[in-house]
């Protein structure tokens, strides 16, 4: 089966973007405490400015107290933080995108983005051959640096305009389940903030807007995304689970076991699908825990042979030869 013939659906969580410098969720818990001792005058004002330097303080001090791990456990039993706590966020993801802005250019050790665009665009290919309607995301990440790196490359490759690129692009489609620091594209459009763009009060504002942290989905029904990252998975044939942590929750609005399911029908056709998932540093119990988040005790009629390796991204994609087969 060539790429063409398939349908990848990678599914992503923070692992596979803390390669390019963004935060996993504890030290995005440190940079939150951190905004709390910050001088008004650094940017961290731009919040200020917002909801007030007070109100800040009040919540990165009881954030502190209550030993929540993560900024989304915190904001499920103190719902009067949302609005300061997704300002929070928004500010530290776009901080984050200034900072890191080159590294997406820069071989890293786990340099996931690189791969994927070798698969994606192989230098054989002109640039009339290439199609990348074979490809889907499903992000968990709030950051857009994989749609980032797919532009800069794609334009810097093939030595065409951004336009051309976005036209290119536009064909994998890419969903942020929780939303993401732009606008309600994935890719960023004319009169939106770009990526690695100025960061004030305005744009951190706009931004908020479009996250919505775990407590506000979990507990209501579907949301449209949710919903189209099922459809998504439920017709691929290729499925890679990336820095993706197994929260239960997150892996039961996936679909839970038809997700991890591999011997499925597509148009009525038996298919014998892959799945491959990452565990890269977790502990014993936590690897297993993941397995059976995603019902991997399952019976083998119902579960197949759902592939999980402790090792980076990019390894795993290379030892289970996720794109050769």
């Amino acid at each position: 089966m060539t790429l063409s013939q398939k349908r990848v659906c990678l599914v992503l969580g923070a692992g596979a973007s803390c390669a390019y410098g963004y935060p996993l969720g504890a030290q995005l818990r440190m940079q939150i405490l951190a905004l709390a001792t910050a001088p008004v005058a650094n940017p961290p004002s731009a919040i200020d400015n917002l909801v007030g330097r007070e109100e800040v303080q009040d919540f990165v001090g009881a954030f502190r107290l209550s030993g929540r791990s993560s900024i989304d456990a915190f904001l499920a039993n103190r719902p009067e933080f949302a609005e300061v706590g997704k300002l929070a966020i928004a500010y530290l993801i776009m901080r984050s995108e200034r900072a890191v802005c080159d590294w997406l250019d820069v071989a890293t050790q786990d340099d996931l983005y690189g791969y994927l665009f070798d698969h994606l665009a192989p230098s054989n290919q002109s640039w009339d051959e290439l199609d990348f309607s074979w490809l889907s995301v499903v992000t968990f990440n709030y950051d857009r640096s994989l749609e980032q790196a797919l532009l800069t490359k794609l334009m810097a490759a093939y030595g065409r305009t951004r336009s051309d690129a976005l036209k290119k692009l536009e064909a994998i489609q890419i969903v942020h389940v929780y939303g993401n620091v732009g606008g309600a594209s994935a890719w960023p459009m004319p009169g939106e903030r770009g990526y690695g763009g100025s960061i004030i009060a305005e744009h951190v504002q706009a931004a908020a807007r479009n996250l919505r942290v775990i407590p506000e989905v979990r507990h209501h029904q579907s949301s449209p995304e949710f919903m189209f990252a099922r459809s998504l998975l439920t017709n691929a044939t290729h499925i890679a689970f990336l820095g993706f942590a197994f929260d239960p929750l997150n892996v039961e609005r996936l679909g839970g076991v038809d997700t991890c399911r591999t011997r499925i029908e597509i148009h009525g056709k038996p298919v014998l699908r892959t799945v491959v998932a990452t565990t890269y540093q977790m502990t014993a119990t936590e690897s297993l825990v993941a397995r059976q988040n995603t019902r991997a005790d399952a019976p083998q009629d119902v579960r197949g042979d759902m592939e999980y390796r402790d090792m980076p991204c990019v390894k795993m994609l290379r030892e289970t030869g996720f794109f050769l087969r």
